[in-house]
């Protein structure tokens, strides 16, 4: 008995060998995938700021803010707070007589504010 394992000693420490590999290699790739979510997120954020920039008058023209606009749908999980921020927006750019703004934003905050809630609910 004792002779037989003596036989396979190279055998047993080929297989421990590969399993250290393949229990250091996942636990390598599950940090990647951690890393890799985080910076997912991190550039999802940025990106969903630029947009609320750019619809809140960076300078871009009125094109460009309407599909910044449009382009919140795309971020499920700003949903609400988009909400938030897009009607806060209306009332206050409203009462401040913001011609443009009421013109040609407000009816398509409108439809994006609906949008949006429809996805929320």
């Amino acid at each position: 008995m004792l002779d037989d394992l003596f036989k396979n000693i190279p055998a047993i420490s080929a297989a421990v060998s590969v399993l250290a590999v393949v229990v250091g290699g996942t636990f390598s790739f599950v940090q990647w995938l951690d890393v890799r979510r985080r910076e997912q997120k991190q550039q999802r954020w940025t990106d969903y700021s630029k947009l609320l920039a750019m619809i809140a008058g960076d300078g871009s023209k009125i094109h460009s803010q309407i599909g910044a606009l449009y382009q919140l749908l795309a971020f499920d999980e700003y949903a609400t707070i988009s909400i938030d921020i897009l009607d806060a927006s209306n009332r206050i750019l409203a009462a401040q007589g913001n011609k443009p703004w009421t013109d040609l934003m407000a009816p398509e905050v409108e439809k994006v504010i609906a949008a949006l809630k429809a996805k929320v609910a």
